[in-house]
């Protein structure tokens, strides 16, 4: 009865010894965090690092309010805590960072020093966190601008449409003047552009 007993107070989790009482768990595979929140409520405190399924964690985070989680997220060649407030990197992906930021819900600024090339995929970005700065720099017709720059002068550079130039001019916070003079961007087009940017 003894032994029994004592079957039902402990369990091994991924090789962790584990009873009713436990409080805080150390693995970094998913199955043994799912299973060890699952089975012992009173834990509240999971040491994740080194678990490479982090938006599982993010999840889990969310199912477990009371449970505080330690996990590193890997962006830009670097590893960013679940409490990190800001990333900053010399470059990354628009799908890294998409992977990313679910699992870091405190990042409130995102500097990337190197220039982004999927434009429309960052603009989603922004649009998916309107919380979060982030400061970029990318390449318009061979100038590198971010989308602070109040200023733009592409007059005598072959554009050749609205929609064209419109992907970029999408990027900018502050466009206070715009010069494209001679680039072969359709009279209808260019009205249009006056229209949806009358500033």
């Amino acid at each position: 009865e003894f032994l029994q007993a004592v079957t039902e107070v402990f369990e091994t989790i991924g090789g962790v010894l584990v009873d009713r009482y436990t409080t805080y768990f150390v693995s970094s595979k998913i199955q043994d965090i799912t299973l060890a929140l699952s089975a012992f409520p009173n834990i509240t405190l999971i040491d994740a690092r080194g678990c490479p399924f982090y938006g599982a964690l993010a999840k889990l985070r969310q199912q477990y309010p009371k449970c505080r989680f330690i996990y590193e997220v890997p962006v830009g060649g670097k590893l960013w805590s679940e409490r990190s407030n800001e990333i900053v990197v010399d470059s990354t992906s628009v799908y890294e960072l998409s992977l990313a930021l679910p699992a870091l819900p405190r990042v409130k600024s995102v500097q990337i020093s190197q220039p982004i090339t999927d434009l429309d995929g960052m603009l989603q970005l922004r649009n998916d966190y309107p919380d979060i700065q982030f400061t970029y720099c990318f390449d318009l017709y061979g100038k590198t601008v971010t989308p602070d720059t109040e200023s733009i002068n592409l007059s005598w550079v072959q554009i050749g449409s609205g929609a064209e130039i419109d992907r970029y001019l999408s990027h900018f916070n502050n466009l206070k003047r715009a010069e494209l003079r001679r680039c072969g961007i359709p009279n209808e087009d260019m009205d249009a552009l006056k229209q949806k940017y009358p500033n």
